[in-house]
């Protein structure tokens, strides 16, 4: 009996490790499938090291300037946007004309005929034979040509190159040829004679008076513009980019002011103030 009691027990005992193991067991497995809050963390901190690691070998092969892929430049872009300088007036400015680029083409343009149609009025007085007087800034006409390069030159300067843009998208070289003879013998007439009538109607003469001046002062302002504007015209549509047109041309309108004003110099009469601040479409 006693020895039939003691293989019992030893049996109970056999099973009750063996439930312990198993427990053990599962608990070890439950373990891993739910790591701990610590565990979490850790792994946590891992990922983190991990990215930033990424990000500085990244960084340091645009400073070497390593290519790197879009994907990797998209990604860099947000974290590192905060970490680029201004730039100065520059960069500002091209931002400016990339969100807002007809008021700002419109700005530049006010101020850049306007700055000309000063500088003509200086250089004219400049040109006068001795003992003839001096004129006065005449402020009003400034202020049209202010008004003209906003309101005119400049909307139609950016229609008219973005439509070009999309009749001939190429830069090659037939392309620009064809886009300056557009210019020379469809803008320009237009534009000039649009400018002739609208500067007119600002300074108060009827439309028969505006008629009159068109038919004047068109086709010589034609003819000199044809031995000045083709070749700033075919680096215009061949070199410069679309956004920097309207710019482009807005300085080589400026030069052309200089250039007219400086030419009158050299005969008996002077010249009319709108042939001096011709806004030219290309």
């Amino acid at each position: 009996m006693l020895k039939l009691v003691s293989n019992l027990r030893r049996s109970i005992g056999r099973g009750h490790h063996l439930h312990l193991c198993q427990y053990s067991s599962t608990q070890a497995a439950n373990n891993v499938l739910a790591p701990s809050p610590w565990h979490q963390r850790f792994r946590h901190h891992q990922h983190l090291v991990g990215t930033n690691a990424q990000l500085v070998f990244v960084r340091a092969r645009l400073h070497q300037k390593v290519p790197l892929s879009s994907g990797s430049l998209r990604g860099l872009a947000t974290s590192t946007a905060s970490e680029k300088p201004d730039g100065g007036f520059t960069a500002w400015y091209l931002r400016m004309l990339s969100r807002y680029p007809l008021p700002t083409k419109s700005v530049t343009a006010a101020s850049i005929l306007a700055f000309a149609d000063m500088t003509a009025q200086y250089l004219g007085n400049l040109m006068l034979k001795e003992g003839e007087p001096k004129q006065d800034w005449d402020k009003m006409r400034t202020l049209r040509m202010l008004g003209i390069g906003a309101f005119m030159s400049a909307p139609f300067l950016h229609m008219w190159f973005n439509m070009m843009q999309r009749i001939l998208p190429g830069s090659d070289v037939v392309s620009t040829v064809k886009k300056v003879l557009a210019g020379q013998l469809l803008a320009s007439p237009v534009v000039n004679s649009i400018f002739f009538a609208v500067n007119s109607f600002l300074q108060g003469e009827t439309g028969d008076q505006a008629i009159e001046k068109i038919k004047r002062d068109l086709w010589p302002t034609w003819k000199s513009g044809a031995m000045y504007w083709p070749i700033l015209d075919f680096i215009t549509f061949r070199y410069i980019k679309i956004h920097l047109q309207v710019f482009f041309n807005n300085c080589c309108s400026f030069i052309w002011t200089i250039y007219l004003t400086s030419m009158a110099g050299k005969k008996a009469e002077a010249p009319s103030p709108e042939q001096l601040n011709i806004p030219k479409p290309c």
